[in-house]
């Protein structure tokens, strides 16, 4: 049986036992602790418990904590961070990225800001010819 606890009005939290499969979609803060399969749509924010295990992927517009393990690919439109007991096997995409000492990530990353390398990459060389590669003295 899924034990659900409401904490505060926006906060609903899912115990260690809960076991689930299917997708998950929410709009306020949801604390996670028991074992997930499927697709997880988050509006609000999200925390993956340290006992939790999810295998899927996350889609969230807003910050993502995980103290858990998740196997699955995280969008999120804000910040994710990866806490010192996390361990995520995937890519992420995020605006902002966050990894404890301790946490295992294996996968890419990527930043969802569009705007590219800052200007002062364009052309670091101010000696070195462009055309030849050689060095001017």
């Amino acid at each position: 049986m899924t034990k659900l606890t409401t904490l505060q009005p926006d906060t609903t939290v899912f115990s260690e036992d809960a076991e689930l499969k299917g997708t998950l979609s929410f709009a306020t803060k949801l604390e996670f602790n028991g074992r997930f399969e499927g697709e997880i749509y988050a509006e609000g924010p999200l925390i993956i418990g340290e006992k939790a295990i999810i295998k899927g992927d996350i889609h969230a517009s807003s910050t993502v904590s995980i103290f858990g393990k998740i196997k699955g690919n995280i969008t999120t439109k804000d910040r994710l961070e990866l806490k010192e007991m996390a361990q995520v096997y995937g890519d992420v995409k995020s605006l902002k990225l966050a990894i404890a000492e301790g946490a295992v990530f294996v996968g890419h990353s990527e930043t969802l800001e569009s705007s590219g390398a800052p200007a002062e990459f364009a052309n670091i060389f101010t000696r070195l010819s462009p055309k030849d590669g050689a060095a001017k003295h």
